[in-house]
């Protein structure tokens, strides 16, 4: 028993000593659990891939390459909300009010909610006014496929903003590692899905549902799991939301937005060029070969995206002796991770 991180935190009799020891624990749990689920969707990229590709061929895959980019670059576009929230409950759940923690959160759901309503209207809507075959040079695809590509990638995109709010506030409270089944899950529907619509000869929009909704029924069963079943969070509510928390929100999150919209011009709008310059083809080669030096990136987030909340949390309770030794840390073994992989 007294090999358990959790446990040795709960014995501690030092208050101080037991928050440390409690996000000294979180950080280890989150990123053994959440290597195992992204070294599962790894494992699922490995097999999902070469099946797509001789079923559509590359010209066709790689026109979801591209369109896949869109999905990844839009959910940045949440006005740094997502970011916000993990800050902010951080820090509240060090002052332990857990009545802000319920406004906060229906704040966010709310935001997030009308984001994702915005841009889904916006991408289905181009589904119809922008000729995204020429656009991604998918000359080959039918234009019925490619418009329905392009709408479900839209919907897909308004479900998942305001879903995502759960694993940011798992992460907040310091239950990071929760994340890691649904996110495994999500990446096993993939699998399955991909293997059935080759087998039936799905096409184009077969495949996009697959991939695009085999991560939201994960996210579904998240939030689901957050907010209903075992009911320790408040479900997101109007009567829990407040101006005052979204003008924290917005502070909180607006570098981080700023942040992520760099993050996915400089790793994913790559792709977007290459189909509009290429083609599509050209586009699934350049994608296959990206991700696997983007999984540096990863490794690297896996450890940093669990600092996050212990962070906001410490600085709320003022020790920053544990911020500064646990900068340092981090920034050693994420030196030693990042230079080790790069050599592989």
């Amino acid at each position: 028993i007294s090999r358990t991180p959790r446990l040795r935190a709960i014995a501690s009799p030092d208050p101080k000593e037991y928050r440390r020891r409690i996000w000294n624990a979180s950080i280890v749990r989150g990123g053994v659990f959440l290597g195992f689920a992204h070294g599962t969707t790894v494992l699922a990229s490995m097999l999902t891939v070469p099946v797509a590709i001789r079923s559509l061929g590359p010209t066709t895959f790689g026109f979801w390459a591209a369109l896949s980019s869109i999905i990844v670059v839009t959910g940045t576009l949440d006005f740094g909300l997502g970011s916000g929230i993990v800050t902010l409950v951080g820090r509240a759940t060090g002052e332990e009010n857990a009545q802000h923690i319920s406004s906060l959160v229906s704040t966010a759901f709310l935001g997030l909610s009308l984001v994702g309503g915005v841009l889904a209207f916006a991408v289905t809507a181009s589904a119809f006014l922008v000729d995204w075959r020429a656009l991604l040079g998918g000359d080959d695809v039918g234009q019925a496929e490619a418009l329905r590509s392009v709408a479900l990638v839209g919907i897909a995109i308004g479900i998942t903003m305001p879903l995502s709010l759960a694993p940011k506030v798992r992460l907040a409270l310091h239950r990071g590692s929760e994340n890691g089944p649904w996110i495994a899950i999500g990446s096993i529907i993939q699998v399955l899905g991909v293997l059935l619509a080759a087998l039936l000869g799905g096409g184009l929009v077969a495949f996009v549902l697959v991939f695009a909704f085999g991560p939201v029924i994960g996210l579904v069963g998240n939030f689901a799991s957050l907010f209903a079943v075992r009911g320790d969070q408040r479900w997101p509510g109007l009567a829990d939301v407040r101006l005052s928390s979204l003008s924290q929100l917005s502070r909180a999150g607006i570098q981080f937005f700023v942040i992520g919209i760099a993050g996915a011009v400089a790793f994913q709008s790559d792709t977007l060029v290459v189909a509009r310059v290429l083609g599509a083809s050209s586009a699934a080669e350049y994608w296959i070969t990206s991700r696997i030096f983007f999984l540096i990136v990863v490794l690297v987030g896996l450890v940093l995206v669990q600092m996050w909340p212990a962070y906001a949390e410490a600085a709320a309770r003022a020790d920053w002796q544990w911020v500064r030794l646990a900068f340092r840390r981090t920034l050693r073994w994420t030196l030693l991770l990042s230079s080790a992989v790069s050599l592989l």
